[in-house]
């Protein structure tokens, strides 16, 4: 689950920050979230916590117009998403692996230039 959390937060915008020391060494890392005020060392478990999707996710599904049609349960969670239907015992594990579909057939915009603090998303997460 760590590599679809990780691949989830990418995808709403969460960014690795490098703090670089004089001497040019990374000093330290942590997750910047798309507000640019929330961050830390580790992710929100998005798989885990729909509060969670229903708070970074959602709404990037909505600025990209993508409805998402409902979540159903009968003895699962079904989420329709654009087409895309997923089913779990869990309702955000059914959502998440709805958006990374999605993701997987969206093709990947191309990358703006490195900022200050240096955002990686080839980087080692924070406290690896």
């Amino acid at each position: 689950m760590d590599d679809l959390n990780r691949k989830l937060a990418l995808w709403a915008g969460f960014e690795i920050v490098e703090y670089i020391s004089p001497d040019g060494s990374v000093a330290g890392r942590h997750w910047s979230a798309p507000d640019k005020i929330s961050g830390g060392p580790t992710l929100p478990n998005f798989t885990a916590s729909l509060d969670v999707c229903i708070q970074w996710l959602v709404p990037k599904l909505c600025k990209f117009s993508l409805d998402y049609d409902s979540l159903r349960y009968q003895e699962t969670f079904q989420v329709d998403l654009a087409g895309i239907e997923t089913t779990d015992n869990s309702p955000s594990l059914a959502l998440c692996l709805a958006i990374e579909k999605l993701i997987d057939a969206t093709p990947a915009p191309s990358s703006p230039g490195q900022t200050q603090g240096r955002p990686s998303a080839k980087g080692k997460a924070p406290g690896q």
